[in-house]
């Protein structure tokens, strides 16, 4: 950001092969891009399995100066042991690609964190899961609404306010900002990564049980 970029970053957790494979371990990726350009600028992941892999995949992306749309169209190795159909570093790019164009505005947790700080309103934020994963573990004063409900229920959510959307992982984020997007509603962002990435940064409010 210092250096001018108007940075950009979408994070998946997805397995790191195929899921129906035996072995398959969750992989969390953020791909790091200006979104100006759609230049790829970098990336972070951790894992128990096939993080070098997609590393090195975006490590030299950046010496070839590829951008969002190389990365997405990348046929990459391809076997239920070693990855999906579509790799992690596509999902990535995919992703990053949707927030570039405005298809579906991305926020970091860390955006949220800071909302949360600022003064003024607490943040609206509307948690997609279903009732049992929001019982689990929750921002607080978050309001659940499935996004299996959303289509019946989106009329008692507020238009004048921006609405954060958490899930999971940031699947049924996305398909959640669709809905409210298709009704209506401009100020809407996914939060990228969902629950999980909000879980991994700290510094929330966080409700359990």
């Amino acid at each position: 950001r210092d250096a001018g970029f108007d940075l950009g970053v979408a994070t998946i957790h997805k397995d790191h092969h195929a899921g129906y494979c035996p072995g398959a371990k969750e992989l969390s990726l953020s791909l790091i891009y200006d979104r100006r350009t759609s230049r790829v600028l970098g990336a972070q992941a951790f894992g128990h399995a096939g993080v070098e892999k997609r590393i090195d995949v975006v490590a030299t992306a950046l010496v070839g100066g590829l951008r969002l749309e190389d990365l997405a169209e990348l046929d990459l190795a391809y076997a239920p042991p070693y990855s999906s159909a579509n790799d992690p570093v596509n999902l990535a790019a995919f992703v990053a690609e949707n927030d570039v164009t405005g298809f579906s505005p991305l926020a970091t947790a860390a955006d949220l964190r800071a909302a949360y700080a600022r003064a003024g309103p607490t943040p609206f934020v509307l948690d997609v899961r279903t009732p049992k994963e929001f019982a689990t573990s929750r921002l607080r004063g978050a309001v659940n609404v499935p996004v299996e409900e959303l289509r019946q229920r989106w009329e008692t959510l507020p238009r004048d306010r921006r609405i954060w959307i958490v899930c999971r992982s940031g699947f049924r984020g996305h398909l959640a900002l669709r809905i409210l997007r298709e009704r209506g509603f401009v100020d809407v962002v996914n939060v990228t990564g969902g629950h999980l990435s909000v879980a991994a940064a700290g510094g929330f409010a966080l409700e359990e049980g």
